[in-house]
């Protein structure tokens, strides 16, 4: 009998769709860690530009490199939870065809998660670049205090932030597994960090070994408005009328009543939880919610009004002009 050949201890999901523009020095930076012990999952969602021919070019070369392709496109939600099902590794990492990674993140992140196993999921701080990979600013998830021993005190720094790039870090697969996942629901990223923060600790290297790229095609700037974004999250082409922040808040309590054992703990978990909505400011746009899903004019012309008055979503970036956060 031929022995079996073990799992490499990192699994690297990369669900794409018309990736051509970037793919390549994604996968270049994957291919260029120092960490070697890793395998890459690509679920193609039915690209109609070269995604396929790059993909099938690089999984000849590298037989770590495994390339699958849907018949149709599912949407994201579906493609993102099919690259952690087909792997079975200690670690995974999302990674979007427009990001790249230093050549020593896997190599850190894995000295983390190997050392300090109450901790969950480890990144970096991030640098945003633009098309061009010019340097735009830094985003460092460490001040938010997901570190921190306490879950509701973790899940107070997940809540006060609307960026979830944390998602892109090193998880653990065995927490990861039977959590909440990618929903189709916009937000759903934020769901499933809280959930993570609930579970353990987050570990953020002090320095950018992550480049996010901000470019005029990307998912979250291309659907603005969590209704139109829906059919990028779920292509099932279903009439429905989905309502990401009162699922996200309905799914989030139940997750403290799932996770969090002790009655103070708990108690405290579900105060962040309507710190968040009322303090934060998301009540109003709760409550508004249906309005905005019935009549999406609305919306804008509520982020209008917001804008006007000096509001907005800005205030949640935590960027920074240095990495250190200072």
């Amino acid at each position: 009998m031929t022995p079996m050949t073990p799992s490499p201890r990192i699994a690297i999901g990369m669900p794409v769709y018309n990736g051509e523009a970037y793919l390549a020095e994604a996968i270049e930076s994957i291919l260029a860690q120092t960490f070697q012990d890793f395998e890459v999952i690509i679920f193609d969602n039915a690209s109609t530009d070269r995604t396929a021919e790059i993909c099938r070019s690089y999984a000849s070369k590298d037989q770590r490199i495994h390339y699958h392709r849907n018949k149709r496109n599912l949407g994201a939600a579906v493609n993102y939870n099919r690259c952690f099902a087909a792997s079975s590794s200690v670690y995974f990492k999302w990674f979007a065809h427009d990001d790249v990674i230093l050549p020593n993140f896997l190599h850190k992140c894995v000295k983390v998660l190997d050392t300090e196993p109450d901790i969950v999921l480890c990144h970096s701080v991030v640098e945003h670049v633009d098309e061009q990979g010019k340097h735009l600013a830094y985003y460092d998830p460490g001040t938010l205090g997901t570190w921190k021993t306490r879950p509701s005190e973790r899940l107070h720094g997940r809540l006060s932030t609307a960026w979830c790039k944390e998602v892109f870090g090193l998880i653990r697969s065995d927490v990861l597994r039977g959590s909440v996942m990618t929903a189709a629901y916009v937000g759903s990223d934020q769901t499933l960090l809280a959930e993570l923060a609930l579970r353990g600790r987050f570990a953020i290297l002090r320095e950018p070994l992550f480049k996010n790229r901000d470019h005029g095609t990307r998912s979250t700037r291309f659907h603005n408005y969590s209704q139109a974004r829906l059919a990028w999250y779920d292509t099932s082409g279903t009439r429905r009328l989905v309502l990401p922040r009162w699922i996200m808040t309905r799914t989030i309590t139940s997750l403290i009543t799932k996770w969090i054992h002790d009655p103070h703990e708990r108690m405290r978990c579900y105060l962040q939880l309507a710190r968040m909505l009322i303090v934060g400011g998301r009540i109003i746009p709760l409550a508004l919610e249906p309005l905005f899903a019935t009549f999406p004019q609305t919306f804008m012309h509520y982020e209008g009004i917001k804008k006007a008055l000096g509001f907005g979503k800005n205030r949640h970036l935590r960027l920074r002009d240095r990495p250190d956060g200072a």
